[in-house]
């Protein structure tokens, strides 16, 4: 069966859009919109096109399916029908991203299909996304309606990413969102054909070499790095902070610098940095990695460094008034206030995102309360969402994920078929749901139905569906009994 991903909006005309994985849309009109999740990776994509009443009532009906498996998600987690049902209503977060549904043709008239236009404002921001964040580094101009840009591709053979330059060959192409992958050195061959070899092996051998650590060291390198590479809190520019600096410029000059991933230099106008993490270069420590993760994990351990936390580092003290300047420090979300620097790692919270730390309270600041509390910030923990809490908010209204062991708040737990918590993100991305035994399972404990395309447990599949003789599971039609009796 084709899944169709349930994301829906409501644009200035009230109209609602339900899309596939293809890029199919369409829209029709409604008085209220269906209980359907309204955020989803395509939302801004779509196009519109009318479906008919037989549409909607179609829709509707798949809303409703949407609604119930989310009430039956709710009550397997000990709520009971009432109060889940009033949940669903108060919050579609909780629907179902996508559901198993025959065929577009079984919601739509013949007829009613619209591909995604070449030339919609929509299609074009998001295609320039990924022109933006990884950017061919070449100063040429670039081909027309291509939106070329970087992309690492693992090669399955050595296990390393290989750079390629991926572009849309042609508006039919990019309707349909078929990119074309192509080496550097050949895309350069093919559509600049002006360039002499030296030129194409030039900029081909600065791509491969882009697995190269880099340094950030001053307050200015590392500002400029953080606003020119992967997006973070503290990514923005300075005048989305209320500190009179760029809150990250504490770390330069200190015992921090920011190691980066760039086939460019810092100084050149295109350049951005594919991936980002404060290091510890006297202890060799690095923590987390913005960006293209694994690539600069790889380089680093290369050069001898290990992950690790950045807790008794060094940064400068930069004071306003009776504040002071600060980033929202990964892992740690505490420091030290002394004379003439700051430590991290201490008693004043540091998990602020406007850039500014109050210094007045000497009591620390509990995230989940959002008021200051006696307890000591050594005791605290941070929960995803929320930041730095007290134990006894921690203890009351969160819970610790047993996939990833971090912490978030109780109304994001789900319960697994083993009995684990699982949190709601992980799910979202780790794991399934077997409409067949109504239990949520890791996604390596799944199995593929070829012939419903659902994805069941396999302790359910081994006890009711069929396993062929070339490893491919079947629902089971006939009985065991007379499989045997045909036989």
């Amino acid at each position: 069966m084709q899944k169709i991903y349930a994301v829906t909006f409501k644009d200035e005309n009230g109209k609602f859009t339900i899309q596939d994985q293809t890029n199919f849309s369409f829209s029709y009109d409604a008085p209220t919109p269906p209980a359907i999740n309204p955020f989803g990776t395509f939302a801004h994509d779509l196009a519109y096109k009318y479906g008919g009443d037989d549409a909607v009532k179609a829709l509707n009906a798949l809303c409703a399916e949407l609604k119930e498996q989310a009430v039956q998600r709710l009550i397997t987690r000990c709520y009971d029908r009432e109060e889940a049902e009033r949940i669903v209503n108060r919050d579609h977060s909780y629907i179902s991203w996508y559901v198993p549904y025959p065929t577009l043709d079984r919601v739509l008239p013949e007829g009613s299909f619209q591909m995604l236009p070449w030339k919609d404002a929509y299609w074009r921001e998001n295609a320039a996304y990924y022109v933006r964040e990884f950017p061919l580094p070449w100063p040429y101009e670039a081909i027309a309606d291509h939106f070329a840009h970087l992309y690492f591709k693992e090669n399955k053979a050595t296990g390393k990413k290989e750079p390629l330059v991926r572009y849309f060959a042609s508006p039919e192409h990019g309707m349909i969102r078929r990119a074309t992958e192509m080496k550097p050195g050949r895309y350069l061959q093919k559509f600049y054909p002006s360039l002499d070899g030296d030129t194409v092996r030039h900029w081909a051998t600065l791509i491969d070499a882009a697995d190269t650590v880099r340094f950030a060291t001053t307050p200015a390198e590392i500002k400029k790095v953080y606003q020119n590479g992967p997006r973070s809190c503290m990514a923005y520019e300075d005048e989305r902070y209320e500190s009179d600096i760029h809150p990250v410029e504490v770390y330069g000059d200190s015992d921090l610098q920011l190691a980066y991933l760039s086939y460019v230099d810092l100084d050149a106008p295109n350049f951005r940095a594919s991936a980002r993490v404060l290091v510890w270069p006297e202890r060799k420590l690095y923590c987390r990695i913005y960006g293209d993760e694994q690539r600069m994990a790889n380089a680093l351990e290369k050069l001898g460094y290990t992950p690790g936390s950045m807790r008794g580092a060094k940064i400068r003290k930069v004071t306003q008034g009776d504040y002071l300047v600060m980033p929202y420090i990964d892992h740690v979300y505490t420091v030290t206030v002394n004379d003439d620097h700051c430590v991290i790692g201490g008693t004043t919270a540091a998990d602020s995102t406007s850039g500014l730390i109050w210094l007045e309270d000497e009591r620390a600041w509990c995230s989940g309360y959002e008021d200051y509390v006696d307890d000591d910030p050594e005791d605290f923990t941070y929960v995803s969402g929320i930041g730095n809490v007290s134990p006894s908010y921690r203890d009351e209204y969160c819970f610790q994920c047993a996939y990833d062991e971090e912490w978030y708040h109780n109304d994001y737990a789900i319960v697994m078929a083993n009995g684990d918590t699982w949190a709601e993100r992980n799910v979202n991305r780790h794991a399934f749901y077997c409409e067949r035994t109504m239990e949520y399972y890791p996604d390596d404990e799944g199995v593929t139905l070829v012939d419903t395309d659902e994805t069941v447990s396999r302790d359910w599949a081994e006890n009711n569906a069929h396993l062929s003789d070339d490893g491919e599971w079947y629902a089971v039609a006939p009985s065991k009994d007379d499989e045997a009796q045909a036989a």
